[in-house]
């Protein structure tokens, strides 16, 4: 029996063996969960399990991605691996790197910066302002980015920022220091999108000019200076704007003298960023000092604006054979020769065009060259080329163009066009593909997502230029591809179909997709001598 006076002195007792009997228990569940296969890797290996587990988490949070949203309860959920067990909680603490992507506006921004000790940063900051007022809860976390910058910039490895021009306006200052270990900024100003005019500038002395590693740099809404581009180490370069400013400023010398101090740029975007031409300027330009930059080492080039700045940009940049290009050309109408020097010389370099997509809308006319397919290996993409006028191509300035193509290796066309605009006849453009073996008309479904009635199909002329004793039009056809057509029930439709099916010269499969067709019409064609698959 214990006595009442005992019962606090027993009570500590029995505590005092319930905590020795945890510490047993933990002891034993430690040497138990190390016993474990994932806990007999190296250390190593797990924190890059970890990391990976990291990333897949943080993937839709970042501005490099132009889509992201802020998503920080999903982009810390991968911290839960810290409480599983006492090794994986040392592993992580004790990698620094898996603290290295600081999320601004949580309960573990300052934790991150801890664990990450001194080592290299990653700092993203996205808005959800949707105009230059802030409230107060983001100006907090506004004040919290800009402390965290300026502490931090000397080991800030990656920074972006997505936001309103308030929003940069408030962190500026912070940003003019020197980046001595600055590989990747993007810069995004989330009212660019609303046709502001004039566009922001960014500081001239951003980073104070010192950025010794800076690869990658983004810049969306922003009016650039050319002059303040003074990064060699440059590799990928977007610069982008939804709208021409007013305010845009420089010459066209400006920016090939800014693209000569990159000579290791790899991927390189101009989106809309051109300065405007003088009104007098000639198809070459003679107020261009520097003639042609060489990119030596460029894989990646996507130019969009005018058609005339496309044209001075495609004649003053020099690139490797193997570069891809998609170019965008806007007021285009009745100027496709301007591209035709540039296109010819590039079919002279790059490899032989194996794949070519012809798409057509009502506004403008898109080509798409590979050198290879699903099953013809080559080169990839080519080039692509969107001529973007008002109102619909000819046929004699698509041929103007398409002219300087080498086509004898093509083996697969593929046609797209939009029901609303009148069909160009691009199997009579394109008739002297002599290996062409497959061809793929896709309609795109009307307003209503009904499938293409077939009259717009048969509205395309394809009789042969010497009338019906002359050579098909592609003699080496193998398989003829329909997409996106309703056949309907009219049979006078359906014979001449048939009629037309049969000026295309003789072919081994028909096949027919995303189609509507009657049954008496599938019999009639699984009579012919093809193949039919539906």
């Amino acid at each position: 029996m214990i006595k009442t006076r005992d019962i606090p002195d027993a009570r500590k007792e029995i505590e005092l063996e319930m905590e020795a009997v945890k510490l047993v228990m933990s002891s034993l569940r430690t040497r138990y969960n190390a016993l474990a296969f994932v806990n007999r890797l190296p250390s190593e290996v797990l924190a890059h399990i970890f990391q990976c587990v990291r990333e897949a988490h943080m993937l839709e949070y970042t501005p490099f991605n132009t889509c992201a949203m802020i998503v920080p309860k999903k982009a810390i959920q991968w911290v839960d691996l810290t409480h599983v067990c006492r090794r994986w909680r040392i592993v992580a603490i004790d990698h620094p790197g898996l603290w290295s992507h600081i999320l601004i506006g949580t309960k573990f921004t300052e934790e991150f910066l801890r664990r990450s000790r001194r080592g290299l940063i990653t700092i993203d900051y996205i808005s959800q302002v949707y105009s230059n007022f802030i409230p107060p809860q983001l100006d907090e976390d506004l004040e919290a980015l800009a402390g965290i910058v300026s502490r931090n910039l000397s080991r800030i490895q990656n920074f972006g920022l997505s936001g309103t021009l308030a929003e940069f306006s408030s962190i500026f200052p912070v940003l003019l220091g020197p980046a001595p270990v600055l590989e990747k900024a993007a810069l995004t100003n989330q009212l660019w999108r609303q046709g502001t005019i004039p566009a922001p500038s960014l500081p001239s002395n951003l980073f104070n000019q010192f950025a010794p590693r800076l690869r990658y740099l983004r810049l969306n809404g922003w009016n650039i200076s050319w002059p303040f581009l003074k990064f060699n180490t440059l590799v990928n370069v977007h610069l982008s704007r939804d709208f021409e400013s007013l305010t845009e400023a420089g010459e066209f010398g400006e920016v090939l003298a800014a693209l000569s101090r990159m000579p290791l740029l790899e991927v390189l975007h101009l989106k809309r960023v051109l300065p405007p031409l003088p009104l007098s300027a000639p198809g070459r330009s003679y107020y261009i000092p520097d003639g042609v930059v060489a990119l030596p080492s460029l894989r990646e080039f996507v130019l969009a604006d005018t058609i005339r700045r496309c044209h001075l940009a495609l004649d003053h940049i020099a690139t490797p054979p193997t570069t891809e290009y998609r170019i965008y050309c806007s007021d285009s109408r009745g100027e496709y020769s301007l591209l035709v020097p540039w296109l010819s010389a590039k079919v002279k370099t790059c490899s032989p065009i194996r794949v070519l997509d012809v798409s057509q809308t009502t506004d403008d006319v898109e080509i798409i060259a590979f050198g290879d397919s699903d099953r013809l290996p080559g080169s990839g993409l080519l080039f692509g080329l969107r001529l973007d006028g008002d109102g619909e191509p000819s046929r004699r300035e698509i041929e103007d163009l398409l002219d300087v193509l080498t086509l004898e290796h093509t083996q697969v066309l593929r046609i797209s066009f939009e029901t609303t605009s009148a069909f160009l006849d691009w199997p009579g453009i394109l008739c002297g593909c002599t290996k062409l073996q497959d061809i793929i008309v896709a309609c795109q479904p009307n307003y209503d997502g009904e499938p293409t009635g077939i009259d717009q199909l048969l509205a395309v002329d394809l009789s042969p230029a010497g009338g019906e004793m002359a050579p098909p039009l592609f003699p080496s056809l193998a398989s003829l591809t329909l997409r996106g057509i309703d056949f309907g029930h009219d049979d006078e439709m359906h014979d001449d179909f048939l009629n037309w099916l049969g000026r295309w010269g003789p072919f081994k499969k028909l096949a027919l997709r995303d189609s509507v067709i009657n049954t008496a019409l599938a019999d009639r064609l699984r009579a012919l001598a093809f193949e039919l698959s539906m």
